[in-house]
């Protein structure tokens, strides 16, 4: 029988629980609401990831984030987990497939945008589908104290009460003073929850101010990254014309380097997104190359989504022709009024009509 250490193992390749995971993941599993103040890096995903795998249903994870919703369902596909995201990154004929598989029953995780919820596709998913758990993740967003504000988080509550049943649910976030987590705690209307708040110190981090004249400075850049060896870091500057430069110096010692800014096109933010994703997880280069994969998958599936368009646009096209033709009179039927009205009747509707009104994402799915 699967238990969270063995799911722990099988599907995310770890002996053992980080500091705090092991309580939250039990407390979850047992049915008690959780507001957990976690530190970047320190694994938020696996406390809801191992739980959702084991509880009967499905589990809702509300992220404002559509980066990190492809990075980790990607994460997941690839590595077994029935896992899927509804975002506006997708066009309408992939979100009506991907509910349309959702109340198949095809997904253990579904990532949505907050908005998302609202939507009239979504609710009717949520209606006919057991939702086991309700996960709110960059849970911070919904107090107005907080610089990253999202009014649509403070309607999260709302999509819980308007459930069948009440589900479980956990709050997550990196960053959250005592106004905060009260607002988080009310606004969610969480119930006796478990609250931790994990370690803040990293170990491996410290400050260190050094003076250099603006000649001396690429010289001593290279000696502290020579010095750090093949531990990775991330090199601050104050214009996107440094970060070009510094990052080209970088590799011209044949240092693995990538430039990073918002004057990035999204093909080569993307890469740096997965890369970026990878050194947060802690995660090896075989877990990197799974992600690669995953994309590739996300890639297929997309054409897949596109295909299914086509040939709901082509059977679309018979119907409406066929339908026209025996609409129209013909010399020999003009007067003839046997035939029965009923046969003309217009096509069970697919998949693809639901996404007229619907604002969802493209599916990622195994």
């Amino acid at each position: 029988m699967e238990n969270p250490h063995s799911i722990l193992k099988k599907v995310f390749g770890y002996d053992g629980f980080r500091p705090g995971q092991e309580e939250i993941v039990s407390r979850l599993l047992a049915g008690q609401d959780v507001l957990a103040v976690m530190p970047t890096g320190a694994g938020k995903s696996i406390c809801y990831q191992v739980p959702a795998l084991l509880l009967p249903g499905i589990t809702i994870v509300v992220s404002p984030l559509v980066s990190l919703m492809k990075d980790q369902v990607g994460a997941l596909v690839q590595a077994g987990v029935a896992a899927a995201f509804l975002n506006n990154s997708l066009t309408d004929n992939q979100k009506a497939l991907m509910l349309h598989r959702a109340r198949e029953g095809w997904y253990k995780i579904i990532y949505v945008a907050p908005e998302r919820l609202e939507m009239p596709g979504f609710q009717r998913l949520v209606q006919e589908r057991e939702i086991s758990m309700v996960t709110v993740d960059e849970a911070h967003c919904i107090s107005q104290w907080g610089q990253d504000f999202r009014p649509s988080y403070l309607r999260i509550k709302a999509f819980v009460d308007s459930l069948p049943s009440r589900p479980v649910v956990g709050a997550f976030t990196a960053t959250a003073t005592a106004h905060v987590r009260d607002d988080i705690r009310e606004q969610l209307a969480l119930q006796k929850p478990y609250e931790v708040t994990t370690s803040f110190d990293r170990p491996n981090l410290y400050f260190e101010t050094r003076r250099a004249l603006p000649s001396q400075k690429p010289k001593e850049l290279m000696d502290l990254v020579l010095k750090e060896g093949d531990n990775a870091g991330i090199v601050y500057c104050s214009t996107t014309k440094q970060v070009d430069e510094t990052a080209r110096l970088l590799q011209s010692r044949g240092i693995r380097a990538a430039a990073y800014h918002a004057k990035l096109d999204a093909e080569v933010r993307r890469t740096a997104d997965a890369d970026r994703y990878r050194r947060q997880q802690g995660a090896d280069a075989d877990a990197y190359e799974r992600i690669k994969q995953a994309e590739a998958a996300a890639q297929v599936a997309r054409a897949e989504a596109e295909a299914v368009k086509v040939r709901a646009e082509a059977e679309a096209e018979a119907a409406a022709a066929a339908a026209q033709a025996q609409t129209e009179p013909t010399p020999d039927t003009a007067a003839d009024d046997s035939a029965p009205a009923d046969e003309t009747a217009a096509p069970e509707e697919t998949p693809a009509d639901e996404a007229q009104s619907d604002d969802a994402d493209t599916p990622q799915h195994p």
